[in-house]
C-alpha cells in the first residue's frame, strides 16, 4: 500500500514533538511547560492511528464493493443471455445485440463483424422487432428494466 502524505506529515510532526519534549525535560522545564507539547504529541499519534485505521477500513469496503460489482456484471450478463434466448434471436442477431448493448455504433459493429453496415442495420431492425422495441435506446433500456425488476420480459 502506498504511504499517504498525511501519515508522513503526522509522523514527522510527532517525531519533532517528542524531540522537543525530551529537550524540555533535559533542560529542567516544568510539567506545565512541556505537558502541553506532550498532549499535542498524543493527539498527533491518535490522529495518525485514526488515519491508518480509516484507510484500511476504506480499502476493505472497496474490495467488498468490487466483488459486488463483479457479481452484478455477471447477473446482468445472465439477464441479457436469457432475454436474447427468449426472443429467439439468431446467433448473428445475438452477437449484434450484445454489441449494441455494449454501445458500439453500427459502423463499428460492421467493421468488427466484417459485414456491410446495411446488414447490421437490417439485423438491428429484426432485433428490435423480436424484442418489441423500436430503437437502440429502448432496446438497451429493456435490460436495465429487467435487471431492476429481476424478471425477464415475455
Amino acid at each position: 500500500m502506498k504511504i499517504k502524505l498525511t501519515w508522513v506529515i503526522l509522523a514527522v510532526a510527532g517525531y519533532f514533538f517528542v524531540l522537543d519534549v525530551l529537550q524540555d525535560i533535559r533542560e529542567g522545564e516544568t510539567l506545565s511547560q512541556w505537558g502541553v507539547e506532550a498532549l499535542v504529541f498524543v493527539a498527533i499519534l491518535g490522529s495518525l492511528g485514526y488515519e491508518i485505521v480509516q484507510t484500511f477500513l476504506m480499502h476493505r469496503k472497496l474490495r467488498t464493493k468490487e466483488i459486488e460489482l463483479r457479481s452484478l456484471k455477471g447477473h446482468l450478463a445472465d439477464v441479457v443471455k436469457v432475454q436474447l434466448e427468449n426472443w429467439k434471436l439468431s446467433s448473428s442477431e445475438s452477437e449484434v445485440a450484445w454489441l449494441i448493448i455494449k454501445g458500439f455504433s453500427f459502423i463499428e459493429i460492421s467493421s468488427m463483424r466484417a459485414v456491410a453496415e446495411k446488414t447490421i442495420r437490417a439485423q438491428a431492425v429484426a432485433i428490435y422487432k423480436k424484442s418489441g422495441t423500436s430503437n437502440r435506446s429502448e432496446f438497451t433500456a429493456t435490460f436495465l428494466d429487467d435487471l431492476l425488476n429481476e424478471r425477464p420480459r415475455p
